[in-house]
């Protein structure tokens, strides 16, 4: 693990005037003793200020945080005040999301599909609603464009039973690309009672 980037970002940051209180390191392995020791000295912190941020759930990373007091740190320099934050609630749903009771498949309907962080907010919200209920929600991806011939409809009946998909979603989108896809999929949703939003 090399340490030069950041010990030039430090010293970017004084040049314009930033002294930074925290240090918080993205990284794909735990931070060891010897890299914590050599930032501290070349970015003029304390250890115990210098944050690990490891590649993980984006949900358990404020438990993360806390288990390295930035929480007290943040708390104590804002209010002058030495306590923790209460993530009680944080730890629950983080617990929901690891241990979910059912499990359900639902698809989303759209035409940019293929690209992953394409309806990310209608992702983050299915899993949201998934923690809520004690439940992993797994995404089917479905491309409306494949659903615009005559045999549309024998492949979408195919594709719900193959996955197991037990509702739909169709998020907003522009121009006429894939909407007659989006038409069908709507329409066949509601001739055969499938939960469609």
């Amino acid at each position: 693990m090399k340490t030069k980037a950041i010990q030039h970002s430090i010293i970017k940051l004084r040049e314009i005037g930033i002294q930074a209180d925290l240090l918080i390191c993205r990284t794909p392995h735990p931070l060891d003793a010897g890299i914590k020791k050599k930032l501290s000295m070349f970015c003029d912190l304390s250890e115990d200020c210098i944050i690990e941020n490891l590649d993980q759930n984006i949900y358990e990373l404020p438990l993360s945080f806390q288990n390295q007091e930035v929480d007290r740190f943040i708390i104590k320099r804002l209010f002058n005040e030495d306590k923790s934050a209460n993530l009680v609630e944080w730890e629950n749903l983080v617990d929901k999301l690891k241990h979910p009771h059912k499990e359900i498949t639902i698809g989303i309907a759209g035409k940019y599909t293929h690209l992953e962080d394409c309806y990310i907010s209608v992702v983050e919200a299915i899993k949201h609603a998934g923690a809520f209920y004690h439940t992993k929600v797994n995404i089917e991806r479905i491309d409306t464009e494949e659903f615009q011939d005559e045999n549309w409809e024998v492949k979408f009946a195919t594709l719900l039973q193959q996955k197991n998909i037990r509702g739909i979603i169709i998020p907003g989108g522009f121009g006429y690309r894939g909407v007659e896809g989006m038409i069908n999929i709507a329409s066949f949703c509601q001739n055969k009672k499938i939960p469609f939003l």
